[in-house]
């Protein structure tokens, strides 16, 4: 069984890369200490802040 937190990451999303994105993706990686799924949160959470400041700049 697994660990038990206050924020379960119960979704899984899958995709193909190819060996060059790989890559690049283990390099990302390798240079933020952190592992694949922690990265790519990260980068998707970054993308949405940007989002967000975007929208809202757009509203004024």
């Amino acid at each position: 069984m697994g660990r038990k937190t206050g924020n379960p990451s119960n979704n899984i999303i899958a995709f193909r890369i190819n060996d060059e994105e790989m890559r690049h993706l283990q390099k990302k990686v390798t240079e933020s200490g952190v592992n694949i799924s922690s990265f790519m949160r990260s980068v998707l959470k970054q993308s949405f802040d940007c989002q967000i400041m975007h929208d809202e700049y757009l509203d004024h």
